[in-house]
C-alpha cells in the first residue's frame, strides 16, 4: 500500500523529491528547506517572466506536487513581468526567497541541477521556447 493511499500522489511526490535532489546536489547544499526555498523562487520568478500560454506549458510538464508550488500565488493578470536582464531577475528571486545567496551562481546550478529532467520531457506538442530561455539565460551567465 503506498504512504499517502493515493498511488498517483505518492509517484508525484517521488519525482517532486528527485528534483530537488538534483537541484540540492548541484547546490551542493544540505539544508533541504533552503534548497526548496530556491528552488520555488527561481522557478516562480521565471513562471511571471514567461508569457501566460508559455507559463502554463511549463506547469503542464511538472510532476503533480510541483505544480502546487509553481502555481502557489500565481496570478496572469499583466504577464509576462518586464524582466531585461539578469540583475533583474537575480531580484526578483532575492525578492521571492528572502536568502541571502549569490543569486547568479544559484539560479546556474538550477538550470544545471534540472537540465536532464527538463531535456527529458517527453511532450512534443509544447512549444520548447521556455527551455531555449534556459540555455540562453545559461549562455549569458556563463559570458
Amino acid at each position: 500500500m503506498s504512504k499517502s493511499g493515493f498511488s498517483s500522489l505518492d509517484k508525484s511526490m517521488q519525482k517532486t523529491k528527485e528534483w530537488l535532489h538534483d537541484v540540492q546536489d548541484e547546490l551542493e547544499w544540505e539544508d533541504e528547506k533552503k534548497v526548496y526555498i530556491a528552488f520555488k523562487a527561481v522557478i516562480q520568478t521565471l513562471r511571471d517572466r514567461l508569457p501566460v500560454e508559455e507559463a502554463i506549458e511549463l506547469g503542464d510538464e511538472l510532476p503533480m506536487v510541483m505544480k502546487g508550488i509553481y502555481y502557489d500565488g500565481y496570478t496572469p493578470r499583466r504577464k509576462p513581468e518586464k524582466i531585461k536582464n539578469q540583475a533583474q531577475f537575480f531580484q526578483k528571486v532575492q525578492e521571492k526567497s528572502a536568502l541571502s545567496k549569490t543569486w547568479g551562481l544559484v539560479v546556474k546550478k538550477f538550470f544545471l541541477g534540472l537540465n536532464f529532467r527538463i531535456s527529458s520531457i517527453s511532450s512534443l506538442s509544447i512549444s520548447f521556447s521556455w527551455i531555449y530561455f534556459f540555455m540562453i539565460f545559461l549562455k549569458f551567465l556563463s559570458a
